[in-house]
């Protein structure tokens, strides 16, 4: 099959999956996908698939090692300004909640790392706990199967495999998913289609499918045992019964994934990872070999607060020198660091170099104000290395080539103790545009491993 009736056989198949959201604007090179359609796959070399698959540990190593610093942090064991700037914004039930029993020990089934192709290497802009998109990537894994793809293809089945290892008496499953999430309800709910099909029944439902009494959570007459909570912690007066869920998993009547640890969805761990003051401790969880390839994988990070020993170490020596950089001197970027609408998506994010002098010290001043109910993080700015990727374009039915910046996620499936990496979604975006995500004039991709040379 040539290119062009590869992309127009891909482009065919999204429609029947029916797994793509609603496009805000028609997209004039696909008649179902949201996105533009490439003929193969994102190539790896061997070496760069071997470290995305070493990764994975690290990142999970990452994770225990932050919950361990956040309870030691609340326990007087460590500096406090840790707990006290991850809990800032949060409802006092929900941080109580999270200390409970239950959730000792508890990470999320799921690691996803956003990450850019720099030229030192990868780094991960950004770690979600609670991903979209893996509906997509196991949709691509089946249509772009004849490929050697990185991961062997094994998205839909790591993750029915994760959610199984929560249940040990074949207890009902049920991913529960937002309104605010709802763009990803359709590819979800074609993963539970595929479930389905292999003898695994893991529904897609809205909150409001479920019947909440006597302890017990109901659909269509099956208690669930493990629920999959596909929607964000800041939404959860919008999502009908979630508190009620997240009580019953705090008794230990139902198991909840990701667990409702708002500590653990926040950027600022990549401030502390950097932070000079707290080096012995992440030395003492992580061991000096984890800690040093974290600190290159993760770019320097600062939490942006009045707090002298929070910001230590912070850019430019203090928050009066950086406020006077110049838009040259400013390469940075700035992020709600998490419980917020704006921290996911893209929403909060901006580039240093976008705002006047003027405006950027505002900016500073404003974000720095509310750092003890919304604090927000500055980050050193991701230099991504150009690629040419290609596409279908339907302006002359062929295939047409743009120089591009490219976000990879991997995803990870944590089954008993192991991570899984099950495969990767590659983003590309044109060099002109500030924030790499699934829009219209993005190519979406699997990722595959290239032959040895």
């Amino acid at each position: 099959m040539n290119c062009i009736a590869a992309c127009h056989r891909i482009d065919e198949a999204l429609g029947q999956a029916q797994i793509t959201r609603h496009q805000a604007r028609p997209n004039p090179d696909a008649r179902f996908a949201p996105f533009r359609i490439s003929p193969e796959p994102f190539q790896l070399t061997p070496q760069q698939a071997a470290e995305i698959k070493y990764m994975g540990t690290q990142l999970y190593s990452f994770y225990r090692a932050m919950d361990a610093l956040y309870y030691l942090s609340r326990e007087g064991e460590a500096p406090p300004f840790i707990a006290h700037y991850l809990d800032a914004g949060k409802p006092g039930w929900l941080i109580e909640l999270a200390q409970l029993k239950a959730f000792r020990g508890q990470t999320p089934l799921i690691m996803r790392p956003d990450l850019l192709l720099t030229p030192q290497g990868w780094r991960a802009a950004e770690l979600d706990s609670v991903p979209g998109s893996m509906g997509l990537l196991a949709f691509f894994e089946q249509i772009y199967a004849d490929w050697p793809l990185l991961g062997a293809a094994a998205t839909a089945s790591s993750m029915a495999a994760a959610l199984l290892t929560l249940t040990n008496d074949n207890g009902q499953i049920a991913i529960v998913i937002s309104q605010e999430c709802g763009g990803y309800h359709a590819e979800t709910a074609w993963l539970s289609r595929q479930w389905r099909e292999q003898g695994y029944n893991i529904p897609t439902l809205d909150p409001e499918q479920l019947q909440i009494t006597n302890g017990q959570v109901r659909w269509l007459g099956h208690r669930l045992h493990v629920i999959y909570r596909f929607f964000e912690l800041f939404d959860l007066d919008n999502v009908p019964g979630a508190k009620d869920l997240l009580y019953l998993a705090a008794q230990e009547k139902i198991k909840i994934t990701p667990p409702p640890k708002p500590h653990l969805e926040e950027k600022m761990w990549f401030a502390f990872l950097h932070h000079p003051d707290l080096q012995p401790y992440w030395q003492q969880l992580l061991g000096d070999e984890t800690l040093a390839y974290l600190q290159q994988l993760l770019p320097p990070t600062w939490l942006l607060c009045r707090d002298a020993v929070a910001f230590a170490g912070g850019p430019c020596g203090s928050l009066a020198g950086l406020k006077r950089t110049s838009r040259r001197q400013r390469s940075f970027v700035l992020k709600p660091s998490g419980f917020s609408p704006l921290a996911w998506g893209g929403h909060g994010y901006s580039r240093g170099k976008d705002y006047t002098t003027g405006r950027w010290a505002q900016a500073i001043d404003r974000y720095v104000a509310q750092s003890h109910v919304q604090p927000y993080i500055i980050q050193k700015y991701q230099s991504s290395e150009p690629l040419t990727v290609r596409h279908y374009d339907a302006s002359n039915n062929n295939i047409a080539t743009f120089q591009g910046k490219m976000r990879l996620c991997p995803y990870y499936f944590l089954i008993g103790e192991q991570v899984r990496l099950s495969g990767a979604l590659a983003t590309v975006v044109p060099l002109s545009k500030p924030v790499i995500h699934g829009m219209t004039e993005a190519v979406m991709m699997p990722t595959a491993v290239s032959a040895e040379a």
